[in-house]
């Protein structure tokens, strides 16, 4: 429960716990409550998103310039917020690009333009490992180990074509 004055600015928070346990006599404002946690409602997402892991609270409220509440963040709006974080900050890091239609929507030319640079890459890798192959034939004949390596290097390959293209 959010306490504000009459002009609407936020003074604190009291939980229902709080209000109970109080003495029937004892007034809003005298009742002891822990530190208020609020929300400025310039706050980027991504801070916002960080107060609420910190804080553990299911909602917090939001409070303009004046200190006026104008309404109240529930932490399902912040999981999104975070899972989208999450996934632009994935794709930042990792060559990948998303769609822009859905999977099922998309032509096949852009299945294949968004899958082909991985599988065009590791044909070329294969085609220079398997010229070293050929050029160290005798090496790996005497150190007859390397041949458990040569597996994963045909694998590779396939494991790269095979992969669902990003959605």
């Amino acid at each position: 429960m959010y306490i504000i004055n009459q002009f609407y600015h936020f003074k604190r928070a009291l939980s229902i716990r709080e209000l109970l346990s109080a003495a029937g006599n004892e007034l809003i404002r005298d009742i002891k409550v822990s530190d208020v946690t609020s929300l400025s409602t310039g706050v980027d997402q991504e801070k916002a998103a960080n107060i609420f892991r910190d804080s553990d609270l299911v909602t917090i409220p939001a409070v303009n310039q004046q200190n006026q509440l104008v309404g109240v963040v529930h932490v399902e709006d912040i999981l999104d917020v975070m899972q989208k974080e999450a996934t632009e900050d994935f794709h930042k890091m990792a060559p990948v690009t998303s769609l822009e239609t859905s999977l099922k929507d998309a032509s096949i030319f852009t299945l294949y333009r968004k899958r082909i640079a991985w599988p065009v890459v590791l044909v070329f890798m294969n085609i220079f490992f398997g010229a070293g192959i050929a050029h160290f034939e005798d090496v790996i004949e005497s150190t007859i180990a390397l041949v458990f390596f040569l597996p994963l290097l045909v694998d590779s390959g396939g494991n790269a074509g095979s992969r669902r293209p990003p959605s």
